[in-house]
């Protein structure tokens, strides 16, 4: 299987390139930056040849290498949090997923799998949340955009689309070719981790790829129900810091915060991004 992959430099695709390798499967690249792509897949020991550099919004030069592929990895996206650029973000990711998923749906590939996140659900509904879970609202950049693809994902869908949607919790992992948000939270944890109520869910960016390898080769018969969320454990902040402090060998602050401190912490940063 010939695999053409977006977001091949960022800790979810990255991952499952060298999982579809280890596979014995074939990948084409299409990035932004030929020598941090080779660079990377060098460093495990992969010499890659096939990749295409350009622009989400280069549908011509995405529908040209498309070609020959037998299915779509599409993970790249503008992870933008600031509110005074919510509209440049929002179209951005919304191209990109007409440029990339459209021009595969065009092109007759049967196999399409795109990245979403847990982040479209609305939490508030129940205790948990499921792929039936009803979708939020939200003018937070990042979020709004995703909703925005996410509701043209689910149409495609409706029209029998091969579309896969994935929804990864925050991923960590080793091997990140650049500093992802949720690594950087952890580093951040090294400092000081906050003990409240609720938790955090991660998952391991190798659990991922192998999931997300799993979704390619197996297609799902009825593509408007291929909806996967993937999730580790729920852990208490109590079990984070007694996790970091294992994993690091060092005695870590813990800061107890009420849940009331939290969500006015929050709101200030939430006011923060306008300015």
């Amino acid at each position: 299987m010939k695999v053409f992959v977006t977001g091949a430099t960022g800790l979810v695709g990255a991952h499952l390139v060298l999982e579809l390798l280890s596979k014995g499967h074939e990948v084409r690249l299409f990035v932004r930056n030929r020598e941090k792509a080779e660079s990377y897949f060098k460093s495990h020991g992969h010499d890659l040849g096939d990749i295409v550099v350009g622009d989400m919004n280069e549908t011509n030069k995405i529908r040209q290498a498309l070609e020959g592929c037998d299915a779509v990895f599409h993970a790249a996206a503008n992870v933008n949090l600031d509110i005074r650029k919510i509209d440049l973000t929002v179209k951005s990711n919304l191209d990109s997923m007409e440029s990339v998923v459209g021009s595969a749906i065009d092109a007759g590939i049967k196999n399409i799998v795109w990245v979403s996140s847990t982040t479209v659900f609305d939490h508030d509904v129940r205790g948990f949340i499921d792929e039936s879970t009803p979708l939020r609202t939200s003018e937070d950049p990042y979020t709004k955009s995703k909703l925005l693809c996410e509701k043209w994902a689910r149409e495609k869908q409706r029209l029998g689309a091969p579309l896969q949607i994935s929804y990864p919790v925050g991923v960590i992992g080793p091997d990140d070719p650049a500093l992802s948000a949720s690594n950087f939270a952890l580093i951040g944890f090294k400092e000081m981790v906050p003990i409240t109520s609720s938790g955090l869910q991660y998952i391991d960016a190798r659990d991922l790829a192998n999931a997300h390898l799993h979704m390619l080769e197996n297609p799902h018969s009825k593509p408007g129900e291929a909806r996967y969320i993937f999730a580790g454990e729920l852990n208490s902040w109590q079990e984070i810091h007694s996790m970091i402090e294992k994993a690091s060998g060092e005695k870590i602050k813990a800061q107890t915060l009420s849940p009331r401190f939290m969500r006015f912490i929050g709101s200030v940063t939430d006011l923060t991004k306008k300015f």
